[in-house]
């Protein structure tokens, strides 16, 4: 599940570090022209720890036991599957 992309998030519900994840998402990203070739890993890590941030403070304030009124829970207000 989602573990493996919160294993980076320090106790503030903050993102780190990056460059695990960025290490396996960057050619992708390339292949699909979200980033540029030459860019920068380091750059990248730095740009996307800040996107991730400011995406779980604005859904959940940083609070991992966040829960909305719909049922989503945590930093990034994930919705659980419905049996």
């Amino acid at each position: 599940g989602y573990d493996e992309y919160f294993k980076d998030l320090n106790n503030d519900g903050l993102v780190s570090d990056m460059s695990s994840i960025i290490e396996i998402q960057a050619p992708r990203m390339k292949e699909l022209g979200i980033i540029p070739d030459n860019m920068d890993m380091s750059v990248l890590n730095s740009k996307l720890s800040k996107l991730i941030n400011a995406l779980a403070y604005s859904e959940s304030r940083n609070n991992n036991q966040a829960i909305s009124s719909e049922g989503a829970i945590g930093y990034f207000q994930f919705l659980p599957n419905k049996i």
